[in-house]
C-alpha cells in the first residue's frame, strides 16, 4: 500500500474507497477505448465476425465432447466395477 499515515480508520477507508473507484473508472474507460479501436479496424463485418466466432464455439464443443466421451465411459465402467466388488464384499 502506501506510506500515507492516516489519522483514522475512517479517513483511510474513504481513502480506499476512491482509489477502487479510480480503479473502476478507469477500467470501463479503457474498456470503452478498446472497443471503439476494435469497431473501427475490425478486419471484417460483424455479421461475418460473429459467424466465425459461432463456428469457432460449435468446434471447440464437438472438440470437448469427443474428449469427454471416452473418459464419461471409462467412468460409468469403473463406477459398475466397483459396485460389483461392493456387493460383492458386501454379501460374502
Amino acid at each position: 500500500m502506501s506510506n500515507r499515515i492516516y489519522y483514522n480508520r475512517e479517513a483511510e477507508m474513504q481513502a480506499m474507497r476512491e482509489k477502487t473507484i479510480m480503479a473502476v473508472v478507469l477500467t470501463a474507460v479503457g474498456l470503452a477505448i478498446g472497443a471503439i479501436f476494435a469497431l473501427l479496424f475490425a478486419p471484417a463485418a460483424g455479421t461475418q465476425t460473429r459467424e466465425d466466432i459461432a463456428h469457432t464455439f460449435e468446434e471447440g464443443l464437438k472438440d470437448g465432447r469427443s474428449t469427454v466421451e471416452p473418459v464419461m465411459e471409462r467412468l460409468q465402467h469403473d463406477i459398475a466395477d466397483l459396485r460389483t466388488r461392493l456387493e460383492d464384499r458386501i454379501n460374502s
